[in-house]
């Protein structure tokens, strides 16, 4: 069971569930005999909050300002030897205080979660449309269990049991949201880039090969990296020719291996011809750093693991030569 006192639980965590499965370390008699029992019921709203810690604790979070991410999604996971599919709702949130400890986080990587059950629902007064944006509540919560089959991203999520209070004072949260509301921007003729303080990087959004595409730049100081500001009107200016390379080396990749294979993970071609599995993957990101440069695919938009999920990037020298392709985890 993980803590809130933890600023770096997701991340730790994370690192170890993964070594433990090179190691060919399996869960123990008690795992299995738990995932049995969930495997064996209705994953409804009950079951749904057994994946997470019994005990709930009172914090203060500061909820965003309601980007796509919010709204209602879908859990596929191999649970003991069967699947099961549930639907829950997700609030992305700025930031908590631990009432109890005092703990401060502003790492902009968790989300309030609840199950959608309009019968069975105990939470009633708990929906995303009664949480306003850019506010400070004082909720009770709990937080999610390590259970391997929903990734390390399931442990960013926190069951929302009660909303006791909004609008709540807190300084620390205050002085984040208007930190929010002030933020850091870059002009380019490219794009506008906002600063993640979090992930200390400028990003922004743009059109790259006809592709809406994130892009992701490292920083120097208050604004991006020389190197990286020298690459970007390259890359674009170059972006029919990478592009053209890019697919030809995916094509190439898929038929070799079936997939996309990395040194850490296989994602198989589910589709009947490497043509159409190229087609079908997504582009989503353009991450520079530097001279360099990555172009990431993924398909799990909702940051859980649904069945045939991918996560991986294709690297880019300063010549423009692919010089290999990494999985992410």
């Amino acid at each position: 069971m993980t803590s809130f006192d933890e600023p770096g639980r997701v991340k730790r965590e994370g690192i170890l569930t993964r070594l433990l499965r090179f190691l060919g370390i399996g869960p123990s008699a008690e795992d299995e005999q738990e995932r049995a029992r969930l495997a064996a019921l209705n994953l409804n709203t009950a079951v749904y909050a057994d994946l997470f810690a019994n005990e709930p604790e009172e914090i203060l979070v500061l909820t965003s300002d309601f980007d796509p991410e919010i709204g209602t999604f879908r859990i596929n996971a191999a649970i003991g030897s069967d699947k099961k599919q549930f639907q829950g709702k997700s609030c992305p949130i700025l930031g908590y205080v631990h009432v109890k400890s005092g703990t401060f986080m502003d790492q902009p990587v968790y989300k309030l979660t609840w199950a959608e059950d309009d019968a069975n629902n105990p939470f009633k007064n708990c929906s995303f449309q009664t949480l306003k944006p850019l506010t400070v509540y004082r909720i009770r919560s709990k937080l999610a269990m390590d259970w391997e089959p929903f990734g390390d991203e399931w442990l960013s999520n926190i069951l929302l049991v009660e909303a006791i209070e909004s609008d709540t004072h807190n300084q620390e949260l205050e002085n984040l949201r208007r930190e929010y509301l002030n933020p850091v921007l870059f002009t380019h003729p490219l794009a506008t880039f906002r600063l993640n303080t979090f992930m200390e990087n400028f990003e922004a959004k743009a059109e790259w090969a006809g592709l809406p595409v994130k892009l992701s730049l490292n920083v120097e100081g208050d604004k991006p990296a020389d190197g990286t500001l020298k690459r970007l009107p390259e890359v674009f200016a170059q972006q029919t020719q990478l592009y053209s390379t890019l697919n030809t080396y995916l094509l190439e990749h898929i038929r070799k291996h079936n997939g996309i294979r990395t040194k850490d993970g296989f994602f198989p071609n589910l589709h009947p011809t490497a043509e159409s599995f190229l087609q079908d993957l997504k582009l989503q990101k353009l991450d520079f750093f530097d001279q360099d440069f990555d172009i990431v695919f993924h398909n799990d938009d909702d940051a859980l693991i649904p069945d045939g999920e991918y996560y991986f990037y294709v690297s880019f020298d300063p010549k423009g030569n692919i010089t290999g392709i990494e999985s992410i985890h």
